[in-house]
């Protein structure tokens, strides 16, 4: 979370102390349009540094906490709304764009793992069969039903926040893609020349006619270089936004005294 406030900003504080009240009241207005001009460039950025970002992960930046004139901070970050409902949010799981290095495991890699399907140094990721099958969902992501469905036909349910989610819900996934539930599913490494992953098994494989088809294919852990620099961008904002804002604000404010 980024937090915008006068604290170092010496002629500001100077004019807080000398003029009271009404330099507050600027400040706060002040502080409250920057908050919002960060929000505005921060999703900006966001869009541009991501290759068809969900919808969810450009409006949960946000600005969190609004300044006053008894509390001189605003506050813009990410939404908790899915760290609360025992899912990772944008901190997590963008982290790696924030800081450079190896992406972080998602919820169905970290099940996979678990289960000892997939090794711990690898990342899954979308086989061409997902898209033939319409398995991927508009951002490039493989749709949360067919992962339930994955997930059940091999047992990697093995805790009980995931379990309790998929038994409430799993019904409505199903309905939603009953290919994904119909079909039958391998994991592992077919041949030497394949590479290893979760497999939807053709029905007339069992005849021989059929074949394996790549879902999700198992490769070495990402590694991003560092995309996106929230502090620099915030920073760069405010500068540019918050001392024109004041002075427009602190004119106004010292107007409507007379």
């Amino acid at each position: 979370m980024l937090k915008i406030k006068v604290e170092g900003m010496a002629d500001v504080q100077r004019q807080i102390d000398a003029i009271g009240k009404r330099a507050r009241f600027a400040a706060a207005q002040a502080l409250n349009v920057t908050a919002f001009a960060v929000l505005r460039e921060g999703r900006r950025q966001i869009e541009a540094a991501f290759d068809r970002p969900t919808k969810w992960t450009v409006t949960s930046w946000y600005v969190r906490n609004r300044a006053t004139k008894a509390d001189l901070v605003a506050a813009v970050g990410w939404s908790d709304y899915l760290a609360n409902k025992q899912f990772r949010g944008p901190d997590y799981y963008l982290a790696q764009h924030f800081n450079g290095g190896g992406r972080q495991h998602t919820r169905f890699e970290q099940r996979l793992i678990a289960a000892g399907i997939m090794p711990d140094g690898m990342n899954a990721v979308p086989g061409k069969a997902a898209a033939d099958l319409g398995m991927i969902d508009r951002n490039g992501n493989i749709k949360p039903g067919v992962i339930v469905a994955i997930l059940s036909a091999l047992s990697a349910f093995n805790t009980s926040g995931f379990t309790a989610n998929a038994s409430v819900r799993q019904s409505k996934r199903r309905s939603a893609n009953k290919a994904a539930t119909r079909q039958v599913w391998w994991a592992g490494k077919p041949g030497p020349n394949t590479p290893a992953g979760i497999w939807a098994l053709d029905d007339k494989f069992r005849s021989g006619r059929g074949r394996l088809r790549p879902v999700v294919i198992f490769v070495q852990k990402a590694r991003y270089r560092k995309r996106l620099d929230l502090d620099r961008i915030a920073a760069g904002v405010v500068d540019k936004v918050f001392l024109p804002e004041f002075n427009k604000q602190l004119v106004a404010a010292l107007r409507t005294a007379k």
